[in-house]
């Protein structure tokens, strides 16, 4: 943001003010406290710093920096000769070749070594030993101690048979292993037992059972089905004539529903009212959601006149202020609807011919006969009416 006039630097010229003047009312894509200056080396400083060395006497004009350069190379080159030495001793022998004397300050292995002899002579000649024997074997071993030959062998006998120790255990234990291993196998390749007609595996067997008992609950319940429609809804199939257990619910609800058709004709003006009012409900709430919805044309009236009606403050130029980002988009032209429509338009799937009875599902044209009621003794079946003059008869 640019500085007033009045508090502008003053120049010592009008000229140099008029470069202040300037400077002050640009307005840079940057902050310029926030850039670092560029610092320009002249030639005479680099000339200065090419003369800090002297190539003809190979060192530096300053006697510190010389004394300092000097004791950094002596340093540099006492630490490689001592990495030379370490790398050189690992690549040399480190005793004496003539008396196999350690050439080093201390034995570098100090592991207890077995003693050459056992016994105070010679075991070739039985002549007495003139020097005592070199490292006699301590009293107590020290150290890693040599497996002995029998822990080598097996963990059982060849001869008995048996374990060296704890055989019954790890017997019992190893039968246990032996069966399990085979019962895996078996039940790999064997499932159904036929001499005891079941599952070897209990769990299945189990579960067999359970659904065999579900089955039966409802075994023959579809061969009814496969009976003639009188014999389907007679009253002896839908409920228990001792108890009035209701048998077949469904069928049940159709039949009794036969006597109640009068009764729903009856019933569709007010059903047909009912649906109209929650229409007309829903269509003034859909126009009311429609008249209110916010147009992105309000939001362009903000800015029609320029500049912030409260403030005073431009929303264009060097000053401007920032808008108030808008959420709503303008509405598109119809030739780009048109051309590009606003989502993906999906395929219209086929439509099927589908026959009129299916639909509504037509009650079965049954005649309910009571059992309150007289039955024709000569055992006359009376057939329903037709659909058509039924309806002709209610109107």
């Amino acid at each position: 943001m640019t500085s007033p006039v009045h508090l502008l630097p003053r120049g010592r010229s009008w000229g140099e003010d008029m470069q202040i003047y300037k400077t002050s009312k640009a307005v840079l894509p940057w902050r310029p406290e926030q850039q670092t200056p560029v610092r320009h080396i002249t030639r005479y400083e680099k000339s200065r710093e090419e003369r800090e060395y002297d190539l003809i006497r190979a060192q530096y004009r300053d006697v510190k920096r010389e004394a300092a350069t000097k004791a950094k190379e002596m340093k540099d080159q006492m630490a490689a000769l001592a990495d030379a030495k370490v790398k050189q001793s690992q690549f040399v022998p480190k005793f004496n070749i003539i008396n196999h004397s350690s050439s080093e300050a201390e034995s570098v292995d100090n592991m207890p070594r077995p003693p050459n002899t056992r016994v105070g002579y010679n075991i070739v000649n039985h002549v007495n030993l003139d020097v005592p024997p070199v490292q006699v074997a301590p009293s107590s071993p020290l150290g890693k101690k040599m497996v002995n030959s029998r822990h080598l062998a097996r963990p059982f006998s060849v001869i008995s048979n048996k374990y060296h120790s704890n055989h019954d255990a790890r017997f019992e234990e190893e039968l246990t292993r032996a069966k399990e291993t085979a019962t895996t196998k078996f039940l790999e390749t064997h499932d159904f037992n036929p001499l005891l007609v079941r599952y070897y595996d209990h769990e299945k067997e189990n579960t067999f059972l359970l659904e065999r008992q579900a089955r039966q609950k409802i075994h023959g319940v579809d061969r009814d089905d496969k009976l003639p429609h009188g014999e389907q809804y007679c009253a002896s199939r839908l409920y228990n004539l001792v108890n009035h257990t209701v048998l077949r619910p469904e069928k049940f609800e159709m039949v009794s529903n036969v006597g109640n058709r009068r009764l729903n004709v009856i019933k569709s003006t007010q059903i047909n009212k009912e649906i109209h009012k929650r229409a007309e409900a829903l269509d003034e709430r859909t126009m009311l959601r429609a008249l209110n919805r916010i147009s992105h044309a309000r939001n362009d009236q903000t800015y029609v006149h320029g500049y912030d009606p409260i403030t005073n403050q431009p929303f264009d130029g060097r000053l401007r202020k920032a808008r108030v980002p808008v959420r709503t988009q303008p509405k598109p032209k119809a030739w780009n609807r048109v051309e590009r429509p606003t989502r993906a338009v999906e395929p219209l799937p086929a439509i099927e011919s589908t026959p009129v009875s299916a639909l509504r599902p037509i009650q079965p044209e049954i005649l309910y006969i009571s059992h309150d009621t007289p039955i024709d003794p000569g055992g006359a079946s009376v057939a329903p009416a037709a659909m058509n003059n039924q309806r002709s008869s209610d109107h």
